[in-house]
Parts: C-alpha cells; structure tokens; sequence
C-alpha cells in the first residue's frame, strides 16, 4: 500500500485533534499537524504524526502532500464582535499562506467554512466576513492557479474535548458545564428555538469520506 500525506492545520485543536486521531488509528497515513495551540492543545502520542507547533503563517512544508485539512481559525461569532482584528486576521492570513502552499506544491485544500456564511449577511460579524473573504480567496486560487479546494460546512460541533471559551461556549458546552455543576441551564428568548448540533465523530467521519471519496463534491 502506497502511504497518504496529509497537513492538518488546527490539529490540536477539538475538531483538528479528533481527527487526526481517527486518521492514523484507523488508516495507513502519516500526518503534519500544523498548530500554534492558541484555541487547543490536543496531543495524539503515534509515529505517524508529527506536530509543528507554530503559527501557520510562520511554517513552509518541506514535501508534497496529498492534501491540506485546513482547520486553523479564530471561532466564534461573539467573541469576533469584541476582538475583530484578531478575527479576521487568524481566518484569513492562514488561509492566504495555506493556498500558496496549495498552489507551490499542487495540493488540494479541504477547508472549514462557516455555516454562518450559509444563514447571515457577511458583514453581520467579523468572524463571518472573515470565513467569507476565505471561501473567496479559495476560489481565486482555484481560477487562476488551478488549485483544487473542497467546502466543508459544519454546524454546532459537539463531543468530548469542545473548547471551553467561557461566555462564548457554544450552548451544549454550556449546557453540560452547569448540568455538572449541578445549576440550571440558562435558556435565552422562549426556549422554542431549535437548531442542528452535529456530534464530532459525525464530523470527522465525513471529512474521512470526502477524503476517500474519487468523485468529490465541491461543497
């Protein structure tokens, strides 16, 4: 069996970390884990996986990858709206480094948007523009340099390891922490709002598939 290449950028991170754990348990690859450790510190212990514990724009590969799972970024929407330059710069500055190693090493992008951009105008927060000028700059390099990029929307992760980012926990990390604290759980508006949670072995199945997948869907 020939073996797969992968960078994995936000490896340490809760998605990022999940999945490079299912990747080299589960597959023959060998992995370049990518991550500063600014939003996580996830650590899978395997030969087959290396970490470089650096900023994204701060690193060049060295090799030719099969592919770049690019899931480096700044989350949440509400913490956009208070520290904006910090936003827009971590979503789009990885991105922009990310696409020239795309371009110099003929690489596919599989990149993580925000289902934000699907249900709110892209100047609604930081944190969405920021997703939206990246999904641009992925079509640019894809017209003018061939570079091939994948969509990947995900909605409300959950699982064991979420982030804990205090007031801007998602609603289910904030749900289970007083739960385990053994206080109500506070409910915004009626309580009669519903919305899609995906757990994150759900997640990180589907990006496996799409990886595997010879006929790829663009989004």
């Amino acid at each position: 069996k020939i073996m797969l290449h992968f960078i994995v950028t936000g490896g340490c991170g809760f998605i990022g970390g999940h999945l490079v754990r299912k990747l080299v348990e589960e597959f023959e690859v060998s992995i370049t884990v990518v991550d500063d450790q600014r939003q996580g510190k996830y650590i899978v212990n395997h030969p087959d996986v290396t970490y470089v514990l650096k900023n994204v724009c701060d690193y060049w590969p060295t090799r030719h990858y099969d592919g770049i799972i690019h899931l480096a970024n700044t989350p949440r929407i509400r913490m956009s709206l208070e520290e904006p330059k910090e936003s827009i710069e971590n979503n789009l500055m990885p991105t922009l480094q990310v696409m020239e190693w795309a371009r110099a090493l003929s690489t596919p992008v599989y990149f993580a948007c925000s289902s934000s951009t699907k249900f709110s105008g892209e100047f609604n927060n930081p944190y969405t523009f920021g997703k939206r000028v990246c999904e641009g700059l992925l079509h640019l390099y894809g017209i003018h340099y061939g570079v091939k990029y994948y969509y990947m929307f995900f909605y409300n992760v959950y699982g064991p390891g979420e982030a804990d980012y205090g007031e801007h926990s998602t609603v289910i990390r904030a749900f289970k922490k007083k739960f385990l604290a053994g206080e109500p759980l506070r409910i915004y508006g009626t309580g009669r709002k519903t919305r899609d949670f995906t757990h994150v072995d759900d997640v990180t199945s589907g990006i496996i598939k799409l990886l595997q997948e010879k006929k790829k869907p663009g989004v």
